[in-house]
């Protein structure tokens, strides 16, 4: 398997140190691909904020999940998976907001 460009700027090993809750490990991933995470979420919401918001919701969902990552599998596809998943419980969410408000009058928003 090739390496890809988020590789090069993780050290060796990081899936086993974040196993083993190494925030050394935790804090090169956040820097790895914050940037690349919140540009993906804006790309979708069209709110700095809320791309903010939601990115740091992704890397908190990674640092608590952490056991559950396979140290066999690349890290891109957890941050990846984390990002599509909060990304689409946010817009699930908005959704559900949508409709629930929907039904009401405008004057009891």
């Amino acid at each position: 398997m090739g390496k890809n460009i988020e590789d090069q700027c993780l050290s060796p090993q990081i899936v086993e140190r974040l196993l083993a809750g190494d925030r050394a490990a935790f804090e090169e991933v956040f820097f790895c691909y914050f940037e690349k995470v919140r540009h993906f979420i804006f790309l979708t919401v069209k709110s700095f904020e809320e791309a903010e918001k939601l990115a740091q919701h992704v890397f908190i969902e990674l640092w608590n999940r952490r056991v559950e990552i396979d140290p066999a599998l690349d890290i891109d596809t957890y941050v990846y998976t984390f990002t599509r998943s909060v990304l689409f419980d946010h817009l699930r969410s908005l959704k559900e907001e949508e409709t629930l408000y929907g039904e009401w009058p405008a004057a009891s928003r």
